[in-house]
């Protein structure tokens, strides 16, 4: 049984080899049909400057200081309003101000 198995295979050895190599080129180019496709539906990345603040302000800052100054105020301080959006810094607590090296305002002690 063994030799007629051989002699067969050894008969259809061309027929064999297309069919390995057309399904090998199958494979090969849906794969890269579907790398092609993921690339193209990828969005390019943008870069706009100014688009992200240094910080954001969360629920428990209750201080606020300029990127610019060398003052921290509580929040609710009149004199913060001054400062303009995009150079505020927002700490939690009037030690984490201190330890970036900010010094509480004398308008709002």
């Amino acid at each position: 049984m063994l030799p007629d198995f051989k002699e067969k295979i050894k008969s259809r050895k061309n027929d064999i080899f297309i069919a390995i190599s057309v399904t090998f080129l199958v494979v090969i180019g849906t794969g890269a049909l579907r790398l092609y496709q993921a690339q193209k539906a990828k969005t390019p990345v943008r870069y706009e400057k100014g688009a992200f603040s240094a910080s954001y302000k969360k629920a428990e800052d209750a201080f606020v200081a300029s990127k610019n100054g060398k003052n921290y105020y509580p929040i609710d301080c009149k004199a913060s309003d001054v400062i303009k959006e995009e150079n505020k810094i927002f700490f939690a607590s009037a030690s984490d101000a201190q330890l970036a090296g900010y010094v509480l305002s004398a308008r709002c002690r």
